[in-house]
């Protein structure tokens, strides 16, 4: 589960110098980097950061985005990492107001979401053509939809991993992909929507269908979840050729799992208890590239995030960390769960 806020009224929670100019200085919130004019902010200021991703409205005083379309993404200045821009209280018709909440109850207004306030959107890849699949609706109420939380803004999610046994894995760069089979119903998911299964089409001429309903024909997904003895969801990253212009160098199209919930009984399986549905139904799962406690810092997991895809000179986009056995985060509200970007890869996102 993501809780993430696009805009929202954080905390400098310190200032570094810029070594490579006298212009700028380094700020930090949570576990995001900005670089910001020298002596514009202090350690300890409200203000609202937006973070990458962030698509802020064509209006005279974002006028300085123009050129980058008025989205927000990871940059270097003068050699510094700079992920999200900071801006202050003063954009806000209610400036006043805020501070006087934050002087009353302080830290319990950290975190308040003004996306929707500033009008800011999230950028978003688009996902590929359903071909001969039309959408047939909104994704099931017993499907939840892929959308893991990023470390930098939760960084409390650290210490509620700290020294569980955990498993560490590569994100892919695909496009997600969910099957479920229940009550003796089976479908099939993008990240958003569920599709139609086209199967006079997938009888005639597979070739005839999307990727994501060739995917369930190749390793038959019907069948093989109709005798799993539950009604379960498995979800994994589809990738291959025609999907995100194919960064991992897949030949045809491949489906590394993931994950798999329980419907009945409203979990996920444990760590174990995944490998062994995976392997009973024939899906690989995502390459595990940590097996034990968790004891990582942000700096040792951004370092872990680096790395290429095998067998080409792409940048990964990162890894996803969870526990072995599900626990519950008060953080997210929901599953323990969360992902870490490759900055590289940001850096060179389009």
């Amino acid at each position: 589960m993501s809780l993430r806020k696009l805009a929202s009224l954080q905390k400098i929670d310190r200032i570094t110098i810029h070594s490579n100019t006298d212009s700028l200085e380094l700020a930090y919130i949570g576990g995001w980097q900005v670089a910001v004019r020298k002596g514009e902010f202090k350690i300890g200021d409200l203000i609202i950061y937006c973070e990458i991703d962030s698509i802020l409205p064509d209006k005279p005083e974002f006028e300085f985005l123009r050129s980058k379309h008025f989205r927000i993404k990871t940059i270097k200045l003068r050699g510094a990492l700079s992920q999200g821009i900071i801006l202050p209280l003063s954009i806000l018709d209610n400036e006043q107001q805020i501070l006087n909440a934050y002087l009353s109850v302080g830290k319990k207004i950290l975190g308040t979401d003004v996306t929707e306030k500033l009008g800011i959107t999230k950028y978003e890849l688009p996902e590929k053509e359903m071909g001969k699949c039309d959408a047939k609706g909104s994704l099931p109420p017993f499907v939840i939809k892929t959308d893991e939380q990023r470390l930098q803004s939760a960084m409390s999610l650290i210490d509620e991993m700290w020294g569980l046994d955990c498993y560490i894995t590569v994100k892919e760069d695909g496009t997600s992909f969910t099957a479920y089979y229940n009550d003796g119903i089976f479908g099939i998911c993008s990240r958003n929507l569920e599709l139609k299964m086209d199967d006079e089409a997938a009888k005639k001429d597979i070739e005839r269908l999307n990727s994501y309903a060739k995917i369930a024909k190749q390793y038959d997904l019907k069948n093989k979840l109709k005798f799993v003895g539950r009604n379960i969801v498995i979800q994994g990253e589809l990738t291959g050729s025609g999907i995100q212009g194919n960064p991992m160098g897949v030949p045809g199209h491949q489906l590394h799992l993931f994950s798999a919930y329980d419907i009945d009984n409203h979990i996920y399986l444990n760590y174990d208890n995944f490998k062994i549905l995976a392997k009973a139904i024939g899906v690989p799962t995502v390459e595990t590239i940590y097996l034990g406690t968790f004891n990582f810092d942000l700096p040792a997991l951004l370092e872990m995030a680096k790395g290429k895809y095998n067998g080409t000179k792409n940048n990964r986009e990162g890894i996803v960390v969870r526990p072995t056995q599900e626990h519950f985060s008060k953080t997210l509200h929901g599953r323990l769960s969360f992902k870490v970007i490759n900055n590289e890869y940001l850096l060179g996102r389009k």
